[in-house]
């Protein structure tokens, strides 16, 4: 079996792998950063909310490419119609970013790769290899090819429930109703007519155990019908146009519950 020698190896090209490994990278570590999908940011994930500091803080150069809107504002609907409005100014003159998450996540792995780290897709973790107790490094595939990476340092960036972080040991299971499942839509040709054209968020209580929320962009939107138990399906979620503001017609949809 071929093995390879690096400093540092990622496992996972999410914005919080790339920036790993980018930054591995420009500390003077030899640097490798896998992904088992064939292309970085695909399929788009959700979280596209980002505070502007996070882009100075990080010193990622910023680029109008991934963003998709500066976000001006948001507007809270409760069930019963009652609107809460909360401008730049409530929030610290600084409210945020709506990402193209798409573009986002393949400019922050260009930044590593720019810094030096070495960049896999295709490339699965299958194991971690141990020494001793300690993990070494991993082993992985890359297309049909079976391979042994050592390094003095495995980042596990391969999601919230890592399989990687529980090959080395740690217990990164979390309970059912720690899990919260969402159906998502996107929608898009929708007009801009209201108070904050540039972005909004609609949160509304649907029902004890549900919500909905948007993000929105341009002239398109995403919305995430979630349900907070344990056990769902879409059947779950109805939806049902609603009718107490412009938005409402094209944006806002009612969720039953299941069970």
């Amino acid at each position: 079996m071929v093995s390879y020698q690096y400093d540092v190896v990622v496992v996972g090209a999410g914005p919080s792998g790339s920036m790993t490994a980018r930054y591995a990278a420009m500390g003077g570590c030899r640097t490798l950063l896998i992904e088992k999908r064939q292309e970085i940011g695909s399929p788009v994930r959700c979280g596209e909310g980002l505070a502007r500091h996070f882009v100075e803080d990080t010193k990622l150069p910023f680029d109008r490419k991934w963003v998709g809107r500066e976000v001006k504002g948001a507007k809270i609907f409760s069930p019963n119609g009652t609107e809460l409005t909360i401008e730049e100014a409530h929030a610290g003159n600084e409210v945020g970013i709506v990402l193209e998450r798409d573009a986002f996540d393949k400019a922050v792995a260009k930044e590593a790769a720019k810094e030096g780290a070495d960049i896999w897709l295709k490339t699965t973790a299958t194991a971690v290899i141990k020494d001793d107790g300690w993990v070494r490094g991993i082993r992985a595939k890359r297309l049909e090819e079976e391979m042994n990476i050592e390094a003095k340092c495995v980042v596990a960036a391969d999601g919230y429930e890592s399989q990687v972080g529980r090959w080395a040991g740690f217990k990164t299971l979390l309970k059912a109703g720690d899990i919260t499942g969402t159906l998502q839509y996107r929608l898009t040709n929708i007009s801009e007519g209201h108070d904050f054209p540039d972005y909004c968020w609609i949160a509304s209580r649907i029902a004890s155990t549900s919500k909905a929320t948007w993000t929105a962009g341009s002239n398109r939107i995403r919305g995430w019908l979630t349900h907070s138990r344990s056990t769902w399906s879409p059947e779950a979620f109805r939806p049902r146009r609603q009718s107490r503001s412009p938005w409402a017609t094209a944006w806002r949809w009612s969720a039953t519950p299941q069970g």
